[in-house]
């Protein structure tokens, strides 16, 4: 659950050394070739999209389907209008279908299997009422 402080920490815990020692470089070096292969698990993330619905986009279900086979924590559609949000629903019940079934063209193309995502991934749909997307991201952030 804690998982994304401990590069943070990791720095903190680095810096000690790194002021005491004569080739602090060297102490850079190797905390940097540690954290360079530091990963995350899927289970810890979460996808905010900014968006102004399906409606339109061509390629809003390659979207979906490529955060979806990652199997983040969380997906969350922070949407512009109340409109938005509903043809955002409305889309993902048609959609799941087709994904679970693995016949997306994002699954086609990648020779990808299909599942049921809701046991990974949480889906929240919001309604933030603004067209900005640093905005609908931030009213997203609150949803993590």
């Amino acid at each position: 659950m804690f998982g994304h402080v401990i590069p943070g920490v990791a720095s903190l815990r680095a810096s000690i050394p790194a002021q005491r020692a004569v080739d602090y470089y060297l102490v850079w070096l190797v905390f940097l070739l540690v954290l360079r292969y530091w990963r995350t698990a899927p289970e810890g993330c979460t996808a905010i999209c900014a968006t102004v619905g399906p409606e339109g986009d061509t390629v809003f279900d390659e979207l979906i389907a490529a955060v979806l086979v990652s199997r983040p924590a969380r997906l969350v559609f922070a949407c512009n209008t109340v409109l938005a949000a509903e043809q955002v629903r409305r889309f993902l019940a048609d959609f799941r279908v087709s994904f679970e079934a693995g016949k997306t063209r994002y699954q086609r193309a990648y020779s990808l299997p299909g599942f049921a995502f809701d046991k990974h991934t949480e889906i929240s749909v919001v309604d933030v009422n603004v067209s900005n997307k640093r905005q609908q991201l931030v009213a997203g952030m609150q949803y993590v």
